[in-house]
């Protein structure tokens, strides 16, 4: 027999027993330890792989954020506007911003500085966008970039101007203007041709049935190109607005409606411009701006209903948006504007239970209770008197809660508040309350 066999063999030799010999042991043991190293080896190799791959996969994520970041970062500061959830900055510019801009813009023309000029109207410009009717700052700048004597850049300001404020009062010295540098460029605006004798005709028609249609839109346009002064030339331009609005091109029908309000401010198409300039700003989710159009509006026109209108249905949008401290202050503001209003009633009860919602619950019982003592009678004084207890509940006033419920109840027996508010007083009759505590 070999030795390699006779040794083999060996290994399974009892040592005068059942029990496997003592080689065969310490061979089985070398073999498990070794075979545990190998596994405990692959384990450290796996969670290592896991660990690269977990560390890669976060490397990338961390510079495709970079990167989103870099890409996106706003071309011009954040203190400067535009729309909410939009991409350029964080809010528009305010009125009086604009205001000082332009007069910043005119005072650097007057002085002849030309580039700086140029500069302060493209920052504008740029911060605007196509949200807003800029042709005041258009004709600075190509006035300014003609006097640089840089003519081409001139007339591609002019043709702008002329393209996208074509009512605006800049508008002839602009052709004419453009004329004198790119007479071909001039002529393709058409405003220098004849309008022909039957455009009066033409624009009455279009404006009895608008639909949208390319004739009714030439005839309003060379209208109110022509005949600026007419009295169907705001109306005309304002159907031209509502026109591109319904179409859903929200910046034309704001620059349509801007130049209503700008070159025909006491017509009665002017004040409907603007109220739907507040339109669009909400509609574009652009809520400050169409609170400061709306504000300039009530200033502007303070006893017409439509700016009562308008008011309110910003209101209802802040109030619908949660943001229910700024309803509250443009239902206030409605209220003190216009009191004998349709709707103040509605409105003015409004007001507390956007204090509600805030839960300002004193303020809110104080409005109520107020409303229930200006309005004697009104449909909702009940309701009022109601609210306002249940109100007062919350702020823990137990005693100006019972005060309201039981002018409710004793005034108004047989309505749902009343029977709310004895279901309260049976809660609260016969109990200790300690002071400031709600039911």
């Amino acid at each position: 027999m070999s030795r390699k066999k006779r040794d083999s063999q060996s290994w399974f030799e009892p040592e005068g027993g059942e029990r496997p010999s003592a080689r065969f042991r310490v061979d089985l043991y070398g073999r498990l330890q070794e075979e545990m190293r190998r596994l405990a080896a692959r384990r450290r190799a796996r969670t290592a792989r896991s660990f690269r791959m977990l560390a890669g996969t976060l490397a990338a994520a961390l510079l495709v954020t970079v990167l989103v970041s870099v890409l996106a970062k706003p071309l011009v500061p954040a203190s400067h506007a535009t729309r909410r959830g939009g991409t350029v900055g964080d809010r528009m510019p305010t009125r009086r911003e604009v205001a000082a801009s332009l007069e910043k813009a005119l005072s650097l023309y007057r002085q002849s500085r030309y580039e700086k000029a140029i500069q302060c109207c493209e920052n504008v410009i740029r911060l605007h966008g196509e949200t807003e009717i800029l042709d005041h700052f258009f004709h600075i700048r190509a006035s300014a970039l003609l006097k640089a004597g840089r003519r081409q850049e001139a007339a591609e300001a002019l043709a702008r101007l002329l393209s996208a404020y074509p009512y605006s009062r800049f508008a002839w010295d602009a052709l004419h203007l453009l004329g004198q540098i790119d007479p071909p460029a001039a002529s393709r605006f058409g405003i220098a041709e004849e309008p022909g004798t039957d455009l009066d005709e033409n624009a009455q028609e279009a404006l009895a049935g608008f639909s949208g249609a390319a004739w009714q839109v030439d005839a309003l346009d060379r209208l109110a190109r022509h005949y600026p002064e007419h009295p169907a030339s705001p109306e005309g331009v304002l159907t031209l607005g509502s026109f591109r609005m319904r179409k859903g091109d929200l910046p034309a029908a704001l620059r349509l409606f801007g130049q209503v309000s700008s070159h025909w401010p006491e017509s009665e198409a002017a004040v409907k411009a603007q109220a739907r300039r507040v339109e669009c700003y909400r509609r574009m989710d652009l809520l400050d701006r169409a609170s400061e159009e709306c504000y300039a509006m009530l200033q502007k026109y303070p006893d017409d209903e439509l700016a009562a209108d308008t008011a309110m249905e910003l209101g209802n949008h802040w109030f619908s948006k949660g943001e229910f401290q700024r309803a509250a202050c443009w239902y206030d503001e409605l209220v003190e504007r216009f009191p004998s209003y349709a709707l103040a009633e509605n409105v003015h009860f409004r007001i507390g239970q956007c204090y509600e919602r805030e839960k300002n619950f004193r303020q809110s019982a104080q409005t109520f209770e107020e409303f229930a003592r200006e309005r004697p009678e009104s449909v909702l004084r009940s309701k009022a008197l109601a609210c306002g207890g249940d109100a007062y509940l919350k702020a823990r006033d137990l005693a100006q809660a019972v005060r309201l419920f039981q002018t409710c109840a004793s005034q108004y027996p047989n309505t749902i508040e009343a029977h709310y508010a004895r279901s309260i007083l049976t809660q609260a009759d016969g109990r200790s309350f300690p002071p400031g505590s709600a039911l």
